[in-house]
């Protein structure tokens, strides 16, 4: 709902701001319940990410008028950055928005198992950790890429798998020209 999204976007209180994926999911029994599944996905630390992800589950709710479920993924190399709500309360009067989140740092191990079974998500997963981790340093960086691909290749994907996944990790995985 990408461009529908700009609307809901524009209803926000607060500037310009920018949502990084909303999509409108089924139940996986098929059943009618349909819903807005915002994800955020954050790079860094922000300490007014909470406010922005309540903003946006409100523009969407009266944008839309469904259920929406907010997903944050948490990108970054802070290992105790973890927020999980944001709350406002003034006089007795509040409000607690509670949101879902992933953090990558903690799938790191988990995703170096699921490439080897042929997960091509852990691999992205990966090569976006990889390239946090090796700012500043090609030849580490080199190695990572280069692992990755070894792993997805022993997998057993199809080849126009592999070339997408490959495609991303090399946009993700910048190595300096020589």
């Amino acid at each position: 709902l990408d461009k529908e999204l700009q609307k809901a976007a524009k209803d926000a209180a607060r500037g310009r701001q920018y949502v990084d994926l909303v999509a409108k999911v089924w139940r996986k029994d098929g059943g009618e319940q349909v819903l807005l599944l915002h994800v955020e996905v954050q790079h860094r630390p922000d300490p007014n990410l909470p406010e922005r992800g309540f903003d946006y589950y409100i523009a969407l709710i009266r944008q839309y008028g469904l259920p929406v479920v907010t997903m944050v993924i948490l990108a970054d190399t802070q290992a105790d950055w973890r927020p999980t709500h944001y709350q406002r309360h003034v006089l007795g009067c509040g409000v607690r928005f509670d949101f879902l989140t992933c953090k990558v740092l903690d799938l790191v191990k988990k995703c170096q198992r699921l490439i080897k079974a042929g997960n091509p998500v852990a691999a992205v997963i990966l090569g976006s950790w990889a390239a946090q981790q090796t700012q500043g340093d090609a030849k580490t960086r080199k190695q990572w890429k280069w692992k990755l691909m070894r792993q997805l290749l022993a997998t057993g994907l199809k080849k126009p798998d592999i070339q997408e996944v490959y495609r991303l990790l090399d946009w993700m995985l910048v190595l300096p020209r020589k």
